[in-house]
């Protein structure tokens, strides 16, 4: 099931960022903070992140991921939001994963890329993003990203309305798990036999990415 991107322009971009943060939400997963931050404020450099600026190319086949979460950049703490930087390198790919604390909005500044998800009734929207184009992934549902040029890059802006919206990877959330889940019971789960779920446990790369 295909869905329609919307193309913006850069300040359409700035518009969506101020929706996603002073748009309330009775189920929003951050609490309310009754200051105006929610760290200690000495100065600018506190709320100001440069952890964006000259980064290498990225890899061909690779995705890097540089995140502007609590984690990263504390002064998102408290705000309810938080963004993230993705560069596809060609023939690369951003695999099934979710997000439990948040949407995420997907802004393309350059390139194109082929971007899916699964909601709770099996159905699967999928659409090719251009440059200027934004697609919504709404929190907890399972999505991916895919660059199938063979020679070049995109770049995206990622905002989310968390500060830290967690991410939970396939299929290492199944087989890459601290302790590990009993192979019998990945098998049944999965129609597998049991032979291939341990050749699928020791062949799926560590795909969790630390938020």
């Amino acid at each position: 099931m295909a869905v329609y991107s919307l193309h913006l322009p850069l300040s359409g971009l700035l518009m969506v960022l101020l929706i996603v943060a002073f748009s309330g939400s009775p189920v929003g997963a951050d609490p309310d903070i009754v200051r105006a931050f929610g760290i200690p404020v000495n100065s600018s450099n506190d709320i100001h992140f440069t952890g964006f600026r000259d980064l290498p190319p990225a890899p061909a086949d690779k995705v890097d991921i540089n995140f502007a979460f609590d984690t990263q950049f504390p002064g998102v703490t408290g705000q309810g939001l938080a963004v993230a930087y993705l560069r596809f390198g060609p023939n690369s790919i951003n695999p099934f994963h979710s997000h439990p604390r948040a949407s995420e909005i997907f802004y393309i500044i350059e390139g194109e890329l082929h971007a899916g998800l699964v909601d709770e009734k099996f159905n699967l929207y999928t659409a090719t993003l251009k440059k200027n184009d934004l697609f919504v992934f709404p929190r907890g549902l399972m999505h991916f990203q895919i660059n199938l040029s063979k020679t070049k890059g995109a770049t995206v802006l990622a905002a989310f309305g968390s500060e830290n919206a967690g991410r939970v990877s396939f299929p290492p959330a199944i087989f890459n798990t601290n302790p590990s889940i009993e192979t019998e019971i990945i098998a049944r789960s999965l129609g597998l036999d049991q032979s291939t779920v341990e050749r699928l446990k020791k062949s799926v790369a560590m795909q969790c990415i630390k938020l």
